[in-house]
């Protein structure tokens, strides 16, 4: 599915992810170091302008267990400035 450039006038953003693992065997920073490959993603998919500074202020993650579907929920919304 096609989704639409983040809006110009809403940068920098913050990125919130959720990595949802099938167990706890990993340790958090090595789940989380996917992150990079995500935000790079997004650049990908045109969803972000760019992953640099400029347009992402901060990023933030919390982890949950579902061995039945492991998965990385990401929420983008306008950093507090």
């Amino acid at each position: 599915k096609k989704h639409d450039p983040w809006p110009e006038d809403q940068y920098p953003v913050h990125i919130h992810y959720h990595w949802v693992t099938k167990d706890k065997r990993k340790d958090t920073d090595n789940v989380a170091f996917a992150k990079k490959f995500v935000a790079d993603g997004l650049v990908r998919a045109d969803i972000l302008k760019d992953d640099s500074r400029k347009y992402v202020a901060s990023f933030s993650d919390t982890f949950d267990v579902d061995k039945e579907n492991p998965r990385c929920e990401v929420t983008i919304t306008k950093a507090d400035q």
